[in-house]
């Protein structure tokens, strides 16, 4: 994803992530969830998607195409092994010791979190609406499943970016390489057929803006203090000063 519109939208997110956060603060509290789906309003903070039928629309699906004739057998395995959204594919870089038989808190810590992330992202989809690329073009041709919500911003890649980031503060040894499997898991909906490249960095940009809203919260702080202290135990890793 071309790394000057990530950043100036990021820019752009952050100028309103604080009044944003505080505006949202009462009816965050009162949810037991770490995250009510109106906490943040990405509709807010995302610019829109390209418009049908422009230029930049068009770039994008050529994005989408090119991708598609560059899949090789090992990168179209990479996207469907990607399709399931779960902590433990961003992990992976961690070794086979990272794994949910041997977390159950971090296992329910990031469980918690993709829900609270799809419910932020859902009501972004319905307010765009943009249909996704097998819907626009017969020319795509997907390898992974694709269902018939909206395409922007891309969930999947919010909360491949999200869990990169949580993972890199639980683990910082591996941060690195972390976020580059968040960037992975991510581009992978390119790969599959299945998103956009702006759906992508849409998607990146907001599992970063909820990272930081999360982070405000105390219960979300102890509870990944627990899964960091766990996970570090399990990996073989020094206690987390």
């Amino acid at each position: 994803m071309p790394a000057a519109r990530t950043s100036s939208v990021v820019r752009a997110a952050c100028g309103l992530l604080f009044a944003q956060f505080l505006l949202a603060g009462p009816a965050a509290a009162l949810d037991a969830r770490y995250l009510a789906e109106d906490a943040v309003d990405l509709r807010a903070l995302l610019p829109a998607p390209p418009a049908a039928g422009s230029p930049a629309d068009e770039a994008d699906l050529e994005a989408v195409l090119r991708a598609q004739e560059a899949r090789t057998p090992a990168t179209t395995a990479a996207a469907q092994a990607d399709a399931q959204v779960s902590v433990f594919r961003v992990g992976d870089v961690l070794g086979p010791a990272f794994d949910t038989s041997r977390l159950p808190l971090t296992t329910a810590l990031y469980r918690e979190i993709g829900r609270d992330a799809t419910a932020v992202v859902v009501r972004a989809k319905k307010y765009w609406k943009r249909p996704r690329p097998p819907q626009a073009s017969d020319r795509v041709k997907p390898v992974v499943e694709t269902t018939s919500n909206d395409s922007y911003p891309s969930g999947h890649a919010l909360y491949g970016c999200l869990v990169g980031a949580l993972l890199g503060l639980m683990v910082p040894e591996q941060r690195a390489a972390l976020l580059a499997r968040g960037d992975a898991f991510a581009w992978n909906r390119v790969v599959g057929g299945a998103h956009y490249p702006t759906d992508v960095a849409a998607g990146c940009t907001s599992g970063k803006i909820i990272a930081a809203v999360l982070l405000q919260n105390p219960r979300f702080r102890a509870d990944l203090a627990a899964a960091r202290d766990e996970s570090r135990r399990v990996l073989g890793l020094a206690p987390a000063r």
